[in-house]
């Protein structure tokens, strides 16, 4: 796959994320039951690549600071791709295990940190996707190619639970998408999209809210959209499926109400036919 037919860049790191699901009502006590969840290979930036790849989207994958087997699982997950390695070390698999409550709130133990440090290249694709974990704020920060006019940029804030955890990052992105637990309600979820459209100078934002659909805030109008079908529980790589389906109906020239719609119900339908069990709820 070559930079020309790259539609799609994807910027993230790799790691194999475990959930266990505890049945602790709230924080987790020292000792608790619960069931393992399954497994996915991510993080989102790889997800997303994966299901623009099933989608016949090109995209083009630029792992941050993975390791030679991170590197090696990703390209046969994209076989046919682009694949980019930011400072590839040695070294075993990254890998993440997600513990969550009851309530749906997480707690993550990493066996490894990226720490990448060299720059980003310009890419000719469309759009630009960043995954934008807390870690990566400060070197985001600092790419100059991530700043073009041209790429329509889509930032996810991955883990972020508050405003004021937004990372700075160097471009103005056109979109930006986060998630909420399930307590808040829809007119917090508004307010909270509001807020982050004013930190983050985005011109849309998208808010998921599990099984209560999500919302699109731009300047002029909020929108929420509730999917017509439930998918029960909440796991690991839907809220990418999501991202993923966004930047394709964006790509089909979708906006405003219309891209909400079509991307709730989308990756409603993606969920149910996955029969993924780590697939469901974003």
């Amino acid at each position: 796959m070559t930079t020309e037919t790259c539609k799609v860049s994807c910027v993230g790191s790799f790691a194999e994320v475990s959930l266990w699901r505890a049945e602790s009502p709230r924080s987790l006590p020292r000792q608790s039951l619960g069931r393992w969840k399954g497994k996915v290979f991510g993080n989102d930036a790889v997800i997303v690549a994966r299901e623009l790849k099933t989608a016949g989207v090109g995209v083009c994958l630029r792992l941050l600071n993975p390791t030679h087997e991170d590197s090696k699982v990703a390209r046969s997950l994209l076989q046919g791709q682009q694949v980019e390695d930011l400072d590839i070390e040695t070294g075993p698999r990254t890998r993440a295990l997600c513990l969550e409550d009851a309530e749906e709130r997480r707690t993550w133990i990493f066996s490894r940190r990226p720490r990448p440090i060299s720059k980003l290249k310009e890419t000719s694709a469309d759009i630009v996707y960043i995954d934008c974990y807390e870690e990566f704020a400060s070197y985001l920060k600092c790419q100059e190619s991530l700043n073009c006019e041209r790429a329509f940029v889509v930032a996810n804030l991955s883990a972020i639970s508050g405003v004021v955890q937004v990372p700075r990052i160097v471009a103005m992105p056109r979109v930006v998408q986060a998630s909420i637990g399930g307590a808040m309600e829809i007119a917090q979820a508004k307010a909270y999209a509001e807020e982050l459209r004013r930190v983050t100078n985005a011109e849309t934002v998208v808010v998921t809210m599990g099984a209560r659909g999500a919302l699109l805030a731009n300047r002029h109008q909020t929108w929420h959209a509730k999917p017509q079908h439930s998918v029960s529980g909440a796991g690991l790589g839907a809220g990418a499926v999501f991202s993923a389906t966004l930047m394709c109906a964006i790509l089909e020239g979708l906006e405003n109400e219309r891209l909400i719609q079509s991307v709730v119900e989308r990756t409603t339908q993606r969920l149910i036919r996955s029969a993924v069990d780590d697939y469901c709820g974003f």
